[in-house]
Formats: structure tokens, sequence, C-alpha cells
């Protein structure tokens, strides 16, 4: 049921925020591939992804996805307003999700979706302002993921956003799609945010490999 495009949150997702629901999608089917490749469980993965971004129902316009044809509302703001902005979005999904009664374990992945994690372009943004700004002030206010689940859906969402801005800038192959995986995954480790996940450097290893051969299946190239 709660895998079913039908359901009254998703399609909430398709009319309001139609870029976040054509996101939540793919990260769905990265997350289910790879919770499949080490045996965890691929329909928790796969559901918990279609609503981790569900908060953006709100804001639709202030995120990347939904910017078609516009001007983004960030270029006129603070880059600590363009953070509270972001990070809100976990807020109003939880929100959303209570008053729906989704189960716990999709609200967790509401929750952990980020962990912690440093909204780099902003912070980068206000270092060029000031070289000594508090980084802080540019950090998820979530959970560190948990469950294998939770650490895939982290990992995946990073990984569709990063995969599709490569794609945008160069022709994807698997070697350039293996290296944005590498690098996604170095910075989440890096920043301590899979440091609590049930998850083996063996399990990392498989879910790399299974998001690498989802992602190089949907980039395939086409006839010109």
């Amino acid at each position: 049921m709660l895998c079913d495009p039908s359901h009254p949150l998703v399609l909430e997702l398709v009319r309001r925020a139609p870029g976040t629901f054509n996101h939540s999608i793919l990260v769905g089917t990265l997350a289910g591939k790879a919770a499949r490749r080490i045996g965890a469980d691929p329909l928790l993965a796969q559901a918990a992804a279609f609503y981790h971004d569900l908060g953006k129902v709100e804001d639709p316009v202030f995120f990347i996805e939904n910017q078609f044809s516009i001007t983004n509302p960030h270029d006129q703001l603070d880059p600590v307003d363009s953070c509270n902005i972001i990070r809100g979005h976990v807020a109003d999904g939880l929100k959303l999700a209570r008053q729906d009664r989704l189960p716990p374990e999709i609200s967790a992945g509401i929750r952990c979706h980020h962990g912690t994690g440093l909204m780099r372009y902003f912070y980068h943004q206000a270092m060029e302002a000031d070289p000594d700004v508090d980084p802080q002030l540019f950090r998820h206010q979530g959970e560190k993921p948990k469950t294998k689940e939770q650490a895939i859906l982290m990992i995946c969402d990073a990984v569709e956003g990063a995969a599709r801005a490569h794609a945008q800038q160069q022709e994807p192959t698997q070697d350039s799609i293996a290296k944005v995986v590498d690098s996604v995954v170095g910075e989440k480790l890096a920043d301590g945010q899979l440091d609590e996940a049930d998850l083996t450097f063996g399990d990392l290893t498989s879910v790399k490999a299974a998001v690498v051969d989802a992602l190089v299946g949907y980039y395939h190239t086409r006839v010109p």
C-alpha cells in the first residue's frame, strides 16, 4: 500500500512537487536494489524513499528539482535563511506523516535521510563573506541513520542528486558514475553520518555496486 503510486500522500507530491516526486521514485528504485543486495528489507527501503521528502510539498519552489523555468528564490536570500528553509522540510514531513499516521519506520526515514549533514553549498557561500562562520548554522538537525535501510536511504538520496547533476554536465559513463557514488559515500563517512548505522564496510561496498548498476541502467546511452 505505501509503495502504491495512488497513495494520497504520493499524489500530493505529484500535484504540488512533481520534481520531488520523480526524485523520490528514483531514490526508491536505488534503495530497493541496494537493500536487496545486502539482505536488508527492500520494500521498507523503497517505501521510506517514497516519503522521505514529503515535507517539500509545503514550499516546493525552494527545492531545485521543482524550479523548472523559474528563478531560484535562494538567490535573493541570506545563506542562513536558505538553510532554515531547507532544514524545515524534515519537520514538515514528520508533521504530515503524523497526520496521515504513517508507520514509525517511514517517519524514521524522513528524520534520518539527511542526518546532521552539512549543507555545503550554503556553507561555502557564507564563507565567502565570513571565513569564520560557524558551520553548525548550516547543519541539518535530524538523526543519524541506525538501520541498514535508513543508511541506504541517506546514500541513495544524496547519490541520486549528485548523479543527476553530473549527467547534466557531461555524458555519464560507468566509471564516472562510480566516481560520483564513491565521492558521495566517502563524504558521508568522513562527516560521521554513517557512524551509528548497522552497516559493515562489506555492506557499503555492495551497496555502492548496486547503486552504480542501477544508475548505469538509468543513464544508458540513447540514439541522438
